[in-house]
């Protein structure tokens, strides 16, 4: 998940929004295997509320 966040940032600061794609959806399916564990509620609200957020399109 951290490699997947840092790859988003790095590509949006570079305007590379196919490869902010690609890392929004690793970083999606790696949320999906790592919440299906033992996750902490709060962090699994936040992350639920928060993950949605970064695929929406901002003008």
């Amino acid at each position: 998940m951290t490699s997947a966040t840092a790859g988003i940032y790095l590509a949006a600061s570079t305007e590379d929004w196919t490869a902010a794609a690609d890392k929004l959806s690793s970083l999606s399916a790696a949320w999906d295997t790592f919440s299906a564990g033992q996750t902490p509620p709060l962090m699994l609200a936040e992350f639920n509320r928060q993950l949605p957020l970064l695929s929406r399109p901002r003008h």
